[in-house]
């Protein structure tokens, strides 16, 4: 779909909704089945291991610059991803400013309510169109978790967030 479509016709957490409703009601028992093993993965392996949190601690450990770190969410949602990333973080000591871009307005309001908290911000806009807005060299960390897939011109934002990125700065 076009990126107008994606701001509310398809706006993910309605069509994410209505997806989950649909296999309920097609398939419930397969979806009871899928809910329940997801349930015993998460007793029998617990989500404390983030690993994008452990890519981002090793990369600004090994950053030249000064703290507060600036780190991008791309297609943040509700900016959930970022501040607990930003959480994490500050335990250890390392300070950051949390940033986003979301094309969906409803989740754009939540998550910028969130990352303003925190002193950061969020971009209502498609991501190629938010990194575009990026000052050059900005970002020490740029996250795109379960995002470039669906990206229908991954190659320019990808570029994109390249310039936006330090010299030293990583995309996970």
């Amino acid at each position: 779909p076009e990126y107008e479509m994606l701001e509310a016709e398809f706006e993910w957490s309605k069509s994410f909704c209505s997806e989950k409703k649909r296999r309920q009601t097609a398939e419930p028992i397969f979806s009871r089945i899928s809910k329940e093993s997801r349930r015993v993965r998460n007793i029998l392996r617990p989500r404390h291991r983030n690993k994008i949190y452990t890519f981002a601690k090793q990369a600004l450990a090994h950053s030249n610059h000064e703290q507060p770190f600036l780190i991008l969410d791309v297609g943040c949602a509700g900016g959930r991803l970022v501040k607990q990333l930003h959480d994490r973080l500050l335990l250890d000591g390392i300070t950051t400013v949390p940033l986003g871009i979301e094309i969906s307005n409803p989740l754009s309001e939540v998550a910028g309510k969130v990352l303003r908290s925190l002193g950061g911000d969020v971009i209502h806009a498609s991501a190629i169109e938010g990194a575009a807005q990026c000052s050059p060299g900005s970002f020490d960390v740029v996250v795109m978790r379960s995002f470039l897939e669906h990206e229908r011109r991954p190659l320019e934002l990808l570029r994109n967030l390249r310039q936006a990125l330090k010299q030293d700065g990583v995309i996970i």
